[in-house]
C-alpha cells in the first residue's frame, strides 16, 4: 500500500497561508492531529484513486453524514520522516478493510510536527479530496449492494440517509 488516508478539516489548514510557508493554525493541529495513546489513525490504500476504500472504512463508524476532506499521505514519505507505523485492526463495519488500518505511533511534540509538515506538503501538492454527503451515501450504498456492509451495522441516523 502506497498511500495513507487521513481525515482532516481542510478549512482549518487554510486559516493561514501554509502554501507560502506560514505555520499552520493551532486549530488545524489540535483538531486534525488529535492523538489517542500518542498515535494517529490512518487507512492504507494502493493508489490515490483507491482513497474511497479508506473513506468507506471510516464512514461506517460515523454518527451522521457530512462532507469530509481527506489527505493522502505517501507512505514512503511518512517512513522517510522516521515516523513509526504499526498495523492495528481498524474499527470499521467492512470486514475486508479492517486489516488496512495503521497507526502512526510513538508520537511526541517533534514527530507530530513532522506529520503536520507532511500534511502541508500534500495539501500544496493537491492531494486532498473532498467527499460530499452524497459521495458518502454512494460509497455506503455500493458496499451494502455488494454485501461488504450489513446496513444494521450503521448508526440509525446514517442508515436513514442510506436507505
Amino acid at each position: 500500500m502506497r498511500f495513507l488516508v487521513r481525515k482532516i478539516d481542510i478549512g482549518k489548514w487554510l486559516q493561514t497561508d501554509i502554501k507560502r510557508g506560514e505555520p499552520p493554525s493551532a486549530d488545524a493541529c489540535t483538531g486534525c492531529l488529535r492523538t489517542q495513546g500518542n498515535s494517529l489513525s490512518v487507512w492504507a490504500v494502493q493508489n490515490e484513486g483507491d482513497a474511497d476504500e479508506g473513506v468507506l472504512a471510516q464512514a461506517t463508524t460515523f454518527d451522521h453524514l457530512d462532507a469530509i476532506d481527506v489527505v493522502l499521505l505517501e507512505k514512503g514519505e511518512v517512513e522517510a520522516a522516521k515516523l513509526k507505523l504499526a498495523a492495528t485492526r481498524g474499527r470499521t463495519a467492512v470486514a475486508d478493510l479492517a486489516d488496512r488500518h495503521l497507526d502512526i505511533v510513538e508520537l511526541n511534540y517533534g514527530s507530530l510536527g513532522a506529520v503536520a509538515g507532511l500534511i502541508i506538503r500534500r495539501i500544496c501538492d493537491g492531494a486532498v479530496k473532498r467527499y460530499t454527503k452524497g459521495d458518502l451515501v454512494r460509497l455506503l450504498k455500493a458496499a451494502i449492494n455488494t454485501n461488504r456492509l450489513n446496513p444494521a451495522d450503521l448508526k440509525p441516523s446514517v442508515l436513514k440517509k442510506v436507505a
